[in-house]
């Protein structure tokens, strides 16, 4: 074999390992191309994650429920404007009143959120579980400027906040009755006496009306199948 013919077979070899290179660069380049970038690991908004462990930190040592908490979070969140996680004295205030709290601010220029949430946990536990507590706190959230009565108009809108539609006239109709000089204004006693006297009629009412089912069912059950028109429940007429 002569040296020309090596030197082709070599050069064929050469080409040969050349083209297969290129081959397998081409394919790994189409790889690369058709491969979907990985999605970036999630990252935690500091401020939420604050958030979050102040709304942990003040619901296992306070009155405030969860839902509370976080209730009062997104408030706070909405008044943050400039967002330096603090509330000026005046935005706090504004705040505990919305809530039905006194505005016990500490002495400071600015509120931060934990502190806000435990002032409030205080205010809170103010008002007892009961239903006239739970009375006292929704006129307090009734009446944010503390004037001490409420009219049928502001009853009308606290009732459209929470969801619940009224005319005018049936608040005006529902302030009279519950004030007792029979205008449409009332105060906190008298929204708390009013409550609280119609909740023991209703738990009175509810007494009588599951004994009233019981004695029909036993007569039922020995073949009297007449019919008990009293609907009175055994309550005097109120």
């Amino acid at each position: 074999m002569n040296r020309s013919t090596t030197r082709a077979r070599k050069s064929k070899r050469k080409d040969k390992k050349h083209g297969r290179d290129r081959k397998n660069q081409a394919v790994e380049e189409d790889n690369l191309a058709g491969k979907k970038a990985e999605p970036a690991p999630a990252q935690t908004i500091p401020w939420i994650q604050q958030m979050r462990m102040a709304e942990r930190a003040v619901t296992q040592n306070s009155t405030l429920t969860q839902e509370e908490a976080h209730y009062i979070i997104n408030m706070f969140d909405c008044l943050d404007t400039d967002r330096d996680h603090e509330l000026t004295r005046e935005e706090a205030g504004h705040l505990f009143r919305f809530l039905g709290y006194t505005p016990l601010i500490p002495l400071g220029s600015s509120v931060p959120l934990k502190q806000f949430l435990l002032i409030a946990g205080l205010q809170k536990s103010q008002f007892n579980s009961g239903i006239d507590g739970k009375t006292r706190h929704t006129f307090r959230m009734m009446d944010p400027k503390e004037k001490g009565s409420i009219t049928a108009k502001q009853l009308r809108l606290f009732m459209k906040d929470i969801g619940m539609e009224i005319s005018i006239i049936a608040a005006e109709r529902v302030a009279e009755i519950i004030s007792e000089e029979g205008d449409f204004n009332f105060g906190e006693q008298e929204l708390v006496e009013y409550i609280v006297r119609n909740n023991d009629t209703l738990e009175k009412l509810k007494v009588a009306t599951e004994l009233k089912e019981k004695q029909r069912l036993e007569r039922l059950a020995t073949g009297d199948y007449s019919d008990d028109s009293d609907d009175s429940f055994g309550l005097d007429p109120y």
